[in-house]
């Protein structure tokens, strides 16, 4: 008999943590692709929604994101930094590396 795979179902705290770091890791792509401020909200609050969230707030600034989450009472605010763009950390700091300059790429 063909095993199916097990699908861990994750709720309250836990779950509200994964939705927040997809909400946040969605956002800094956008934005280190190049897309607007303006853009990035509206696409962070639509998937938020689509996730559960009751009430979301971006607040998106030339290095960071930082967003406050509201689910059945439960809030959550998390902030990341959005550095430079992959290209420039490959080019710059070396390929399968972390960023050694944390975005100053100056010279």
């Amino acid at each position: 008999m063909p095993s199916t795979p097990k699908r861990e179902v994750r709720t309250g705290a836990a779950a509200s943590s994964d939705a927040m770091d997809v909400l946040l890791g969605f956002g800094t792509l956008m934005m280190r692709a190049g897309n607007t401020a303006t853009r990035t909200r509206e696409w962070i609050e639509a998937i938020g929604r689509r996730t559960g969230f009751d009430a979301i707030s971006v607040s998106l600034s030339l290095d960071s994101i930082t967003a406050s989450v509201r689910r059945s009472g439960e809030r959550i605010t998390a902030m990341r930094e959005i550095g430079p763009p992959p290209d420039q950390c490959l080019a710059h700091c070396g390929a399968g590396t972390a960023c050694k300059n944390r975005g100053n790429h100056t010279e």
